[in-house]
């Protein structure tokens, strides 16, 4: 009836229209029907974006409901449009400044505290336009207050030496010397050092974020993003994005290297900067810098352009240049007195880094199961078959099994390990805590899923070199789908507002069988993570009572990541162990068609990590999308403020004993 009644209304509202002889009736009729349709528009819009947020439980209701709006606004839009695929060249054009923003920069006026910055150049053997281009984008920053220093070897060609001194004669600020770079960037005056190849090129605004991080903490040591290019530096192939500091990911792969800006007193500390002509290529320098740094930056924007056409920076023998890397960190780890192996891997650029065992102790495998008594028998079948006799204790937890082929196989496995009852409602962490409890004389605790399988044997030792670690305070695993694709590599907090593994699906394997890198090595370098799954969850035992054990209001969900972040706000790292590999024949005990299976958990995490949640994932890059794996987010833009994410640094120490100091005062207090 009320359709027929406003279909009425428009007929005799277009009668009157037309009667009109002065044609005001027209033009209002033409009015009022932009005006419907833009409200019709408009109403669908608002349906469809309703629609969107219920689909993909972005918005909780009630008293958890998320303030969206403070999301950053590539995220926001995101968020409610779904992501948006793009390529390298489009999202580094779409998130460079523009010169408005530009001129704003160049007209900021600065305080005397601002920093003076020395931007030591290398010289290689490339051409003299190359050169010419990189001493260009350093004249043209907004920022003014550096100076450059090049120390000029016998061997250089008269044309680079031709571009120098042009330059030099142009722009003051320029300085040769043919003595010592640490003598020359010394004579300087400079607070900070930044460290610039040949060939690279500074975005206009390097200089003037840097200067902005150091004002806002005066951190030790400083890294940005990077657009990697072929020969024209216009042409952008790729761009490396990367996470806020990880000490375990740069001992396993040097995932930063140029527009490196290290406090000038701190490289003092380290010893200066050795031979000149490699601290660009290997992690002599920053290691030794990290031995006397408080705290590293790392700026999420790209600040300099590489070429990447010909690997300029690699030694001629590129075997012979990781083993130099390998070198460098074993040196490092000696130098702090851990005993430890550092082993190539299946990319030159990566290392597996083995801790040496030197505090051993029981480790207690808690599996919680219910019926599918064929996954369990394969489960400790693998564990039986890659473990030393002594190495473990293994707990079997039973929740109600009634399938008497599971039945029977817990009788019989009782005869090797004990399998202990568990009743009620089923609830994730009470039962790992229960375990925990049965275990109390275990000095680590391995919290396992029963559809987990071990595929060979030092994945466990592999897991307590890095556990043992005072610094550690959870130690994951990477896990496969029975293709061998990726399950979990560690877990994104705030991926579509809750979190989630990746890189999921993700090949492991090439066809000749080699282990694959994956997304930013994430398959080959141990690295820290905001959480790891607790299919496969390793702890000191210490560590997990100190947290006081999973809390149990998370009953389904959530519960792993929640221990995970606990303990790093207990100043624990969290680390995913890229060595050790399980298959996982995830979801194979319990559904996973609802949309989510545990809402309760789902509004507690979130109300709990809301801070979290919009700001996002330190371990996980922002420029990522949030919605899609391993994409980059169409709709990021430059940013007006540059956020630093700042990182203590925490060097490895592995304690005899089993004293954990001020942290044994911790508890879980409920939010």
């Amino acid at each position: 009836m009320a359709k027929q009644h406003y279909q009425q209304q428009m007929a005799r509202a277009r009668r009157r229209a037309d009667s009109d002889s002065n044609g005001l009736g027209q033009v209002v009729w033409d009015v009022s029907c932009k005006l419907w349709r833009l409200g019709v528009w408009l109403g669908l819009f608002a349906r469809v974006l309703a629609q969107r947020a219920r689909e993909l439980h972005r918005l909780p209701t009630g008293q958890h409901l998320l303030p969206v709006a403070e999301l950053e606004p590539h995220r926001l839009r995101e968020l409610f449009f779904g992501a948006r695929p793009v390529d390298a060249a489009t999202w580094f054009s779409n998130t460079r400044p523009r010169p408005r923003q530009l001129a704003r920069f160049r007209a900021r006026t600065w305080p005397a505290t601002a920093p003076r910055f020395a931007v030591a150049i290398r010289l290689l053997d490339e051409g003299p336009n190359w050169l010419a281009e990189s001493l260009r984008s350093l004249a043209g920053q907004t920022y003014g207050n550096w100076q450059a220093v090049v120390a000029i070897p016998h061997s250089v060609s008269a044309e680079v030496r031709a571009v120098l001194e042009r330059q030099a004669a142009s722009d003051h600020r320029l300085s040769l010397t043919s003595s010592s770079l640490d003598k020359a960037l010394r004579g300087s005056g400079a607070t900070y050092y930044c460290f610039l190849d040949h060939g690279d090129v500074l975005e206009p605004h390097a200089l003037h974020r840097l200067a902005e991080a150091v004002l806002h903490h005066p951190s030790d040591l400083l890294y940005s993003d990077e657009a990697l290019t072929g020969e024209s530096t216009e042409a952008v192939q790729a761009v490396e994005v990367r996470p806020a500091f990880s000490y375990d990911l740069y001992l396993a792969h040097e995932y930063f290297k140029n527009l490196l800006t290290v406090r000038a007193g701190c490289v003092a500390q380290a010893g200066g900067l050795g031979d000149a002509n490699r601290w660009g290529c290997n992690q002599d320098f920053v290691l030794r810098v990290l031995e006397h740094s408080q705290h590293v930056s790392h700026l999420p924007e790209i600040l300099y352009r590489r070429r990447c056409h010909v690997d300029h920076r690699a030694k001629p023998n590129p075997p012979r240049a990781a083993e130099m890397q390998r070198q460098n960190v074993a040196r490092h780890l000696r130098r702090l007195g851990l005993p430890a192996v550092v082993q190539p891997t299946a990319e030159p650029d990566c290392r597996d880094v083995q801790f040496r065992v030197i505090r051993r102790g029981q480790v207690g495998i808690i599996i919680p199961t219910r019926n599918h008594g064929d996954l369990l028998r394969r489960c400790i079948e693998s564990l039986e078959a890659t473990l030393r006799p002594s190495q473990a204790s293994i707990l079997v937890l039973d929740h109600e099994s009634d399938e008497p082929a599971t039945v029977a196989y817990l009788s019989e496995l009782r005869q090797r390990w004990p399998v202990l009852p568990y009743r009620g409602t089923f609830n994730f962490s009470a039962m790992m805590n229960a375990g925990a409890d049965h275990l109390r004389h275990c000095d680590y605790y391995l919290f396992l899923n029963n559809d987990t399988e071990a595929l060979e044997a030092g994945w466990l030792d592999h897991m307590v070199g890095l556990a043992q670690r005072e610094d550690v305070g959870v130690v994951g695993a990477v896990l496969l789908y029975p293709d061998r694709t990726v399950q979990h590599a560690g877990v994104v907090v705030g991926f579509r507002l809750a979190a989630e593994h990746l890189p999921k699906g993700t090949p492991t394997f090439g066809q000749d069988g080699s282990r694959l890198a994956g997304p930013s090595r994430a398959l080959l370098a141990t690295r820290d993570q905001s959480a790891v799954t607790g299919a496969c969850l390793l702890m000191r035992s210490e560590v997990f009572r100190a947290l006081g054990g999973f809390d149990e209001r998370l009953a389904v969900g959530f519960g792993d990541t929640d221990l995970c972040l606990r303990a790093r706000a207990a100043g624990y790292k969290v680390l995913l162990d890229a060595q050790a590999v399980l298959l996982h024949h995830e979801s194979a005990t319990r559904p996973t068609h609802m949309p989510d299976p545990h809402p309760t958990d789902t509004r507690l995490f979130r109300a709990r990590y809301l801070d979290l949640l919009l700001h996002g994932d330190p371990t996980y890059s922002q420029a990522w999308s949030y919605l899609e794996n391993s994409q980059l987010n169409g709709f990021a833009r430059a940013p007006q403020v540059l956020r630093p994410r700042v990182a203590p640094v925490v060097l490895p120490h592995v304690a005899t004993g089993a004293v954990l100091g001020s942290v044994r005062s911790l508890r879980w207090k409920a939010a």
